[in-house]
């Protein structure tokens, strides 16, 4: 996985965080991902307007 996937790099927190801390970042970049994902979506597929 780590030689080819390209999202180990942002799944991977600094070691000289907690436990507790990483949980909290992943969570952060999952909302950010998550929100920009929808993001790019609502610009590329068109909505229907009945």
């Amino acid at each position: 996985m780590k030689s080819t996937s390209s999202i180990f790099k942002i799944a991977i927190c600094k070691e000289d965080l907690d436990a507790e801390e990483q949980e909290d970042k992943i969570s952060e970049v999952t909302v950010i991902m998550t929100a920009e994902f929808v993001d790019v979506n609502k610009a590329l597929v068109p909505v229907d307007s009945e």
